[in-house]
């Protein structure tokens, strides 16, 4: 018998209920057409699947497609094995998957298409346009769509599909490649439906330019916007403290949002010509109404920003009467969602570190880099970008500064070398100046930091600057330094590559404070300092619910040594 396939008697019979992997093994269980030792290893791969996916095999799809991409989300360091295993048990349950399923269940490449998708796929030339399309073809023959099915609705349950039953990373790109892919053969491909697909999710730009608005309502906005640039300190209306570039173009961003979500709600463009036009009490309701109806009716943190900047043109440029001013400020606090400890993306990162292992793979992760690179010979440009990421988290590790503070480091200014006793010191000093939130900020490199911060200089910066300078992390440009963004992307990619942890470089801060108040639930006073927050109330308001866990835990151990103890004990 051919291995590959096994007895008609064990093929399953279609049904609308998916057969899920505990199938797959009740199968492998009762097939003669494999050895023992075949079996045992085809039932290993499949529970270790998935264990690995935190699922038991009853919940777990029989399907090809989740087997191959939730095997590719799943890294050797988490799951505790190698790559090579991790591989094979992906390709053994792929092989029952082939062997017991028909090829409609499978859905891999043509095999399992039916008419009229798999005539549409044989006119695809053999390029990168039929993996582009792929999915979609499986979706469309899977639940027996024709031509006459074609159109924006079925694009959305195309989405829908991929949200609910895959495991695409981000069905929204899928969607936006498949629609593009679509139309292009349409255009190209003779024979092909010529009914065009639209990405409905694709973002509408709703404001205008900043150029495109009346030169007078800009005149006077940007009048605002500079005094809140170089505020006169003895303006009672005036700002206590200059605002950050980033905080005045954020301000200038949310005036266009006002004035689109005026014209787009029927409001003559022509009659907004200043501020005091835009911002009375009623057409901050139809600026609110405007944006509460784009987010399902819900706070956000765009609605408090809009009604934020709207409040402060009014009490401080527009200075309208207290009565009215007081009216946009209760509109403004119910505009602004609760948000107490941190969001849901955060709290789900941190979860990573309940474990202890986690931690110590974090923040070893730098000191691990160096290693293996100093018994390099020579480094390549991939070894030192390497190295560059692994000290920007050497050094958020000793101090989670922002990571414009981070990029922005010069040597020559913000490094101090201190000799104590034959041992070098290094501190980083960065003026207040420089600080979002203006107060200075000092602190030492440890000493792991510091062998890394010397081989880093001596072998990996000079292959990295292009140009002479004193920044940290060179840029490519002559004069600049490295893009935050670029630098947070190799930190985050380098720290997934060697751990599997999934996080951006934001988090870190969170996660050192995690790290602390674990090791001791009394020390936020500390994590204040780390965090550069100048008021307690904020890091506590930051940290609820991760210090509500951490208490727990204490309660915990105070209970079980009360367990541990006689019960007669006086």
């Amino acid at each position: 018998m051919n291995i590959m396939t096994p007895p008609e008697a064990l093929r399953p019979t279609p049904s609308k209920t998916p057969l899920t992997l505990a199938d797959i093994g009740h199968l492998i269980a009762a097939d003669d057409g494999l050895s023992k030792a075949r079996k045992s290893n085809l039932r290993s791969a499949n529970t270790c699947l998935c264990r690995a996916s935190n699922l038991s095999p009853a919940d777990a799809p029989a399907s090809l497609d989740w087997v191959v991409e939730k095997a590719g989300q799943l890294h050797p360091v988490q799951v505790g094995m190698s790559a090579k295993r991790l591989a094979n048990m992906r390709s053994e349950v792929a092989f029952a998957i082939k062997r017991y399923i028909p090829g409609r269940y499978a859905l891999r490449g043509r095999g399992g298409l039916v008419s009229p998708w798999a005539e549409l796929w044989d006119l695809l030339p053999a390029d990168q346009r039929r993996w582009r399309l792929s999915r979609f073809f499986r979706f469309l023959s899977l639940y027996g769509y024709d031509r006459m099915d074609l159109g924006d609705d079925l694009v959305a349950r195309f989405r829908h599909w991929l949200e609910t039953a895959t495991t695409a990373k981000n069905p929204e790109s899928v969607v936006k490649e498949t629609v593009r892919t679509w139309n292009r053969a349409a255009a190209s491909v003779p024979g092909w439906p010529q009914q065009a697909l639209t990405d409905i999710w694709r973002r509408e730009t709703y404001t205008w330019p900043w150029d495109a608005l009346p030169a007078s309502l800009r005149g006077d906005a940007e009048a605002w916007l500079e005094t809140l640039r170089h505020p006169d300190i003895l303006d009672e209306h005036a700002p206590r403290k200059p605002l950050s570039e980033a905080t005045i173009e954020a301000r200038r961003f949310h005036i266009r949002q006002i004035h689109a979500a005026l014209v787009r709600s029927g409001i003559d463009p022509d009659s907004l010509v200043e501020l005091a036009d835009i911002t009375t009490l009623e057409r901050l309701r139809i600026v609110l109404h405007f944006y509460l109806g784009r987010g399902n009716g819900q706070a956000s943190s765009q609605t408090a920003g809009i009604a934020t900047a709207f409040v402060l043109i009014a009490e401080h440029w527009i200075r309208v009467e207290p009565a009215e001013l007081a009216a946009m400020q209760v509109l403004r606090r119910k505009v602004t969602p609760d948000q107490i400890g941190m969001t849901e993306k955060n709290q789900t990162a941190l979860h990573q570190f309940d474990s202890e292992r986690n931690k110590r793979l974090l923040v070893n992760l730098p000191s691990k880099i160096r290693k293996e690179l100093v018994k390099k010979k020579t480094l390549t440009q991939d070894d030192a970008r390497h190295c560059q990421a692994a000290l920007a988290l050497a050094i958020l590790l000793c101090l989670p500064i922002r990571r414009k503070n981070l990029c922005q480091l010069d040597l020559e200014r913000h490094f101090v070398r201190r000799e104590d006793h034959d041992k070098a010191r290094i501190f980083i000093e960065i003026p207040a100046a420089e600080v979002k939130n203006k107060e200075p900020i000092a602190f030492e490199l440890n000493a792991p930091a510091i062998k890394l911060l010397e081989f880093y200089l001596d072998h990996g910066r000079p292959i990295l600057a292009r140009h002479p300078s004193s920044w940290l992390f060179p840029g490519a440009r002559p004069g600049a330094h490295k893009s935050p963004e670029r630098i947070a992307a190799k930190l985050v990619k380098l720290v997934y590559d060697r751990t599997g942890l999934r996080i951006t470089i934001h988090q870190i801060r969170h996660i050192v404070g995690k790290i602390v108040l674990d090791h001791d639930p009394s020390k936020i006073e500390t994590v204040r300092r780390l965090s550069g927050h100048r008021c307690l109330d904020t890091t506590t308001r930051t940290y609820t619910g991760l210090d509500a866990r951490v208490a727990s835990r204490v309660l915990d151990d105070i209970l079980a040594g009360l367990r541990s103890g006689n019960d007669d004990d006086a």
